[in-house]
């Protein structure tokens, strides 16, 4: 019976591919959701529980498509998570591993990238690609695992010394996170963006990055994820600039906290931005 269903398994992920072959030509860029139903069937022949965790392109077009999306999915039963990508006109499976906690489906009803793209180009993004012609754009739809839990485009434009990062309700379309539409040149040199770490994941310690646009006070703290505060690292005045701040894995308490999924989020009283984790014992 294993064998007659993964058979089953292969000829439906075959037929998907196929009938995804049938629509685009080679190399087409597409949006987000344009090919998320094969995907969702193919997901759903692997684990029949599986649910979509998070979409990301790290080479997005102004219009909000591009030439390949990554799919994550998992499954509470399997205890597994599932990665896929598009690649040309086919959606691939591309490996498994064990389930991580920390990380939650995203609601289904979420806006395109298309649309997505066109709210942050008009909260930041244009002003960001004319004084950085050479930028490219990243996109990340996931959901946040601490309260309000909500579900999120967040779009980076990115150049070599600076970035700017416009966080989108998936569900509204309201811009949480922007970038002023008037700021002058000198003021927008400096945006203010919070940087993956690295290394990730990490085992001792891990370096966070962050750029403030102004003098204000910002609060860097690590949360787990049931939402609860393990660490404060920063808490005080800081002046506009680049900073880069290192966390041991320790707690408030100087001990150290366990294997798993970590947030660490960047707030002031102008704005919230948040990213994950790996810490390995």
């Amino acid at each position: 019976m294993k064998f007659r269903n993964d058979i089953f398994s292969i000829t439906i992920a075959f037929v998907i591919i196929l009938h995804c072959s049938s629509i685009l030509r080679a190399n087409s860029s597409i949006t987000a959701r344009y090919l998320l139903n094969f995907a969702d069937s193919l997901a759903l022949t692997i684990a029949s529980d599986a649910k979509l965790l998070l979409v990301n392109s790290t080479d997005v077009d102004t219009a909000g498509k591009a030439v390949s999306w990554n799919y994550l999915y998992s499954s509470i039963a399997n205890r597994k998570e599932y990665y896929f990508h598009t690649e040309n006109t086919s959606v691939i499976y591309d490996s498994s591993r064990d389930m991580r906690f920390g990380i939650a489906p995203v609601d289904s009803n979420w806006i395109d990238s298309d649309s997505a793209l066109k709210l942050a180009e008009l909260n930041g993004g244009v002003n960001f690609r004319t004084l950085y012609p050479e930028s490219k754009i990243t996109a990340l739809l996931y959901k946040i695992v601490y309260p309000p839990f909500y579900t999120y485009w967040e779009i980076q434009f990115i150049d070599t010394d600076s970035s700017i990062t416009i966080r989108i309700d998936a569900l509204t379309g309201e811009v949480v996170t922007s970038v002023d539409q008037n700021a002058n040149r000198a003021k927008l040199l400096i945006t203010f963006g919070l940087f993956q770490n690295y290394p990730n994941p990490f085992n001792s310690q891990t370096k966070i990055r962050f750029k403030i646009s102004h003098n204000c006070f910002v609060i860097l703290k690590i949360i787990n994820i049931r939402g609860q505060e393990v660490r404060t690292l920063i808490k005080e005045e800081k002046s506009a600039g680049n900073y880069e701040q290192i966390w041991d894995g320790r707690d408030n308490f100087n001990k150290q906290v366990s294997s798993g999924t970590y947030i660490y989020q960047l707030e002031s009283q102008d704005f919230s931005v948040a990213h994950k984790m790996m810490l390995l014992r």
